[in-house]
């Protein structure tokens, strides 16, 4: 599990005792990349998976296998072991939620 600087749940650097505060990162990590697109990272312009842009829409089987791969492939990248991807979905196919099961 990687250490990093923690933000808070508005994306704000958490900040105690007039430090930043550091814990295990990896959740912070996975949805960094989830909510990212490509190009908002100069120093590597590939990262990114730009999820609210594959929450609207209707998908089928093809689409949600190329999404599951290219959050292997982004994760796996960084060190991640992937175990799990769910897709929850509602009737008109449009994704939910999304849970990773993964770890280093």
């Amino acid at each position: 599990m990687a250490n990093d600087f923690l933000a808070g749940t508005d994306g704000d650097l958490q900040i105690r005792n007039g430090d930043f505060v550091v814990g295990p990162g990896d959740e912070q990590h996975i949805e960094d990349y989830l909510l990212s697109a490509p190009g908002n990272f100069k120093e590597s312009p590939h990262i990114g998976i730009a999820m609210q842009r594959h929450i609207d829409g209707g998908h089928n089987a093809r689409t949600l296998a190329a999404l599951r791969k290219k959050v292997q492939l982004q994760l796996h990248a960084d060190g991640f072991r992937i175990n799990n991807i769910d897709m929850l979905l509602n009737t008109a196919n449009e994704i939910l939620s999304i849970a990773i099961n993964a770890d280093r």
